[in-house]
């Protein structure tokens, strides 16, 4: 029987995981999580929803959704969250997800960790160490070992590690220290892009949208408020490259769905960047013209309106603090 059948005694999600008694709500589990870098929590309701998509989808997805999950509590850890929560939109929003991070962004993850595992110039890592091999499938996303290995043999390829023994040896060269000294970060932690109909009847949203990022950690950039040189999408462009995830509100007036709104959306979801969705509540009415396309309408999307405003911002800032853990901005609230 799988170990998943049952959330009678959770098992964890990878096989060194070990469940740990604790004094969290009883509606959650926790775990240390070799592959996960440490303590994580999981709620009851997300085990059983894990449990519900890997059934669904069936075996073969089982590790690619787990191989993203494991990337995204290695995420929170780096970001400063010790003990990160899973919960039922974290798991809801993996499970949407194809690879969470594109090849190349792999290789150079796998890269940092390598160098990062090094203590000294020179020394050597072993990959056939249980607990070393299974925070390089963390680190990038790696299934199995034999993803692992291809992306090993890029980096042996391009000169940034060398094979020291077929046991499982290796270590980082001059030229790997040098990338990986120099690589700019992917994305500036702090900041995050909103795309929105700027609109008068979306000034109340605005400031919903703006206070909640804010109170989360981070800071919101919206485009028709930046000074740049050059054309607006290539600023857009640069902008989404730059943040950590995106905001987007799909709500629009009667000349249909915003298509920028759409494209940022999208070229973000084409980065590997995470996207929190909102919309005014009309527009999931089935019967609304111009409601929410098609391609969307799975995802896990927060509603507003003029009247739950309040209650709409405590919603968006506690989901991005489930998602992506409080931010490196100082705050009060």
């Amino acid at each position: 029987m799988n170990k998943f059948e049952t959330c009678d005694e959770p098992q964890g999600i990878w096989p060194s995981d070990i469940r740990l008694a604790s004094n969290t709500r009883k509606d959650e589990y926790l775990f240390d999580s070799n592959r996960a870098g440490g303590q994580f929590r999981i709620s009851r309701q997300a085990y059983l929803n894990l449990i519900n998509h890997l059934r669904t989808k069936g075996s073969r997805v089982e590790p690619e959704l787990k191989a993203r999950l494991a990337t995204k509590l290695i995420e929170l850890r780096e970001s400063g969250v010790l003990n990160p929560l899973v919960d039922t939109s974290m798991v809801d929003w993996l499970s949407e997800q194809s690879r969470s991070i594109p090849v190349s962004g792999r290789i150079e993850k796998l890269l940092e960790f390598l160098a990062r595992t090094t203590k000294r110039i020179g020394d050597v890592i072993d990959l056939s160490d249980v607990t070393i091999m299974e925070r390089a499938f963390a680190w990038s996303e790696s299934s199995d070992w034999r993803e692992l290995e291809f992306l090993l043999n890029h980096l042996i390829q391009t000169t940034r590690i060398e094979r020291v023994s077929a046991s499982g040896w290796f270590k980082v060269t001059v030229e790997g220290f040098d990338v990986h000294q120099k690589r700019k970060p992917e994305h500036d932690p702090s900041q995050v892009f909103v795309a929105l109909w700027f609109n008068n009847e979306t000034n109340a949203l605005w400031e919903a949208l703006e206070l909640a990022i804010r109170n989360s950690g981070y800071a919101p950039i919206r485009i028709d408020n930046q000074h740049f040189w050059g054309s607006i999408d290539e600023e857009i462009i640069t902008q989404i490259k730059q943040s950590k995830f995106l905001v987007a509100d799909l709500t629009h007036g009667m000349e249909g769905a915003r298509g920028s709104v759409y494209f940022e959306a999208g070229y973000a979801m084409g980065l590997g960047k995470a996207i929190v969705l909102t919309v005014h509540e009309d527009f999931l009415n089935d019967e609304r013209p111009g409601k929410v396309h098609f391609d969307l309408q799975h995802h896990t999307i927060l509603t507003w309106s003029e009247k739950n405003m309040q209650e709409f911002k405590m919603q968006l800032q506690d989901r991005i603090k489930r998602l992506f853990g409080t931010g490196p901005i100082e705050t009060t609230a």
